[in-house]
Parts: structure tokens; sequence; C-alpha cells
């Protein structure tokens, strides 16, 4: 997105009258996000790029073996379930590894979770989204890939996080409003 209406969309956030941490948030630095491949559970290809242009996308690192990402996991189907529709596309990449890839399956499916999930067992994901130390771990891409990545106040603030996916939303929106205008 521009500078200009990243500008708008960060001035329309702080005038609702969004508190202090999400003016924190508007106001971070954006990098641009390299594209990835991988696969899914079931084997088929996960390319980063073919998920572009549709929305935001929310990158969620996690492994089987880590509680507070076993916590976090339901809020992050949540949001799948809530905004999917409206643009948001939902990544769970597990970086369990090799060895313990056999369990991600029926951990996903025992807890009826239906969001799509990425295995990275070689953490090669994790590394390119800027991923150094502990899980969970979650990046939010903007659809032309810059992004901006969060993760403590995500399940212990779900309020806010809920906040923070609408406006990257109508962020997209605006984006996709004004790529409409200029082509008028």
């Amino acid at each position: 997105m521009n500078r200009s209406l990243r500008t708008i969309a960060a001035g329309l956030v702080l005038a609702a009258g969004l508190g202090g941490a999400e003016r924190a948030l508007a106001d971070q630095s954006w990098v641009k996000a390299p594209n990835f491949r991988s696969k899914d559970m079931s084997g088929a290809p996960v390319v980063l790029e073919d998920l572009l242009g549709k929305g935001p996308i929310l990158v969620d690192f996690w492994a089987t073996w880590c509680k507070p990402c076993i916590k976090e996991l339901p809020y992050i189907q949540k949001l799948h379930d809530e905004y999917a529709e409206k643009g948001l596309t939902v990544l769970a990449v597990t970086i369990d590894s090799p060895k313990s890839q056999s369990r991600v399956k029926p951990f996903i499916k025992g807890r009826k979770f239906t969001f799509p999930v990425v295995m990275d067992g070689s953490q090669d994901v994790f590394r390119k989204l800027q991923g150094k130390g502990s899980i969970p771990y979650v990046v939010v891409l903007d659809a032309d890939v810059s992004n901006s990545t969060f993760s403590e106040w995500l399940a212990n603030d779900p309020e806010l996080g809920d906040r923070f996916i609408e406006c990257k939303i109508a962020e997209q929106n605006m984006v996709s409003v004004g790529a409409g205008l200029s082509a008028a």
C-alpha cells in the first residue's frame, strides 16, 4: 500500500477513537515480506504469492508441543470464522519437526480447526517472515506483502486483535476503492 493511503488509514484508525495500543500499531514500521513455498497437511503446495491481493493474511506460527500456542489456536479459529468472508486469510504454520509432524493432523482434526495448516518443519517460512525466538508468533501481511508483526496481545487481548484485523480489512478495502478510482 502506498504511504499516503497508509497515512489515511492510520488517521481513520485514530479518528475512530481507538486507544494508545492501536496508535502504536498504526505507527509501526513496515517491511516487505518475501514469498514462501511450503506444503499443507495433505501435501498440497502453499505459495504466498498465490494468496496475495485477496486481503490481509494472518500467519500464525505454532507447534503441538507449545502450550501458549495451543491456548491461542481457538482464537485463531475465531478470527478465521469471523473474518474469512471479509477477506482475511488465516494460515496456521506449524514448526513441528519432521519427527513430530505426524501428530499435527490428528491434533487439528481432533479440535475441529478448519483453517489451513502449513508444515514448516525446517522453519524456513518462520525465518523468512522474521521469526526469531519463541512461538506463538503472528505476522499479518497486507495484500501487497508489507507486514506488521504482533503476538503478545493477540490471545491476551482479543478485542484489540479483532480491532486490528478489522482495521487491516478496512485498509485493504480503501486500497481497492482507491485503485478503482484511479482506473476511472
